[in-house]
């Protein structure tokens, strides 16, 4: 069995558990509301994370021998990639609060695909401004509405 596996799923257990059993119910504000329940979508989300997580668990119950021969590689390299990775996402974030979705998403989408070894900039163009157009485009005049 991959430590690993078996923390992360239980790490994800803990999270989903405490999501909607404790978070959910007393951060979420139940006021008046049409169509689906506001406490809907995150119980949703939080059901499906306790779901997988206990599938992934069972898994490494089950199947200890799956990853025999494999090595869990941690090293201060990956720990640096997964740094960088994790403040690139956070300044896209940040971009897309302050300059709105259609500016800062693909700056995100194109900055993630250079870190992954993209190289090729009509793919890289092509990736980050086709999600956003069409999601854009959904919101917009589809559903009425605006992004933020």
């Amino acid at each position: 069995m991959r430590k690993a596996d078996f923390l992360g799923s239980l790490i994800w257990l803990g999270f989903g558990l405490s999501m909607l059993f404790s978070i959910i119910p007393m951060h979420v504000e139940s006021g008046r509301w049409y169509g689906l329940s506001p406490h809907f979508y995150p119980q949703l989300i939080s059901t499906l994370i306790v779901v997988f997580a206990l599938l992934m668990l069972v898994s490494c119950v089950l199947k200890p021998d799956r990853y025999k021969g494999q090595t869990l590689d941690l090293n201060w390299n990956r720990f640096f990639q997964f740094i960088v990775f994790l403040s690139t996402v956070s300044i896209g974030f940040v971009l897309i609060a302050h300059f709105g979705t259609l500016i800062g998403a693909p700056l995100l989408i194109a900055a993630i695909a250079l870190l992954m070894g993209e190289r090729s900039w009509v793919k890289i163009v092509a990736t980050a401004t086709a999600p956003v157009i069409l999601a854009y485009l959904l919101v917009r005049y589809v559903l009425g509405t605006s992004l933020p």
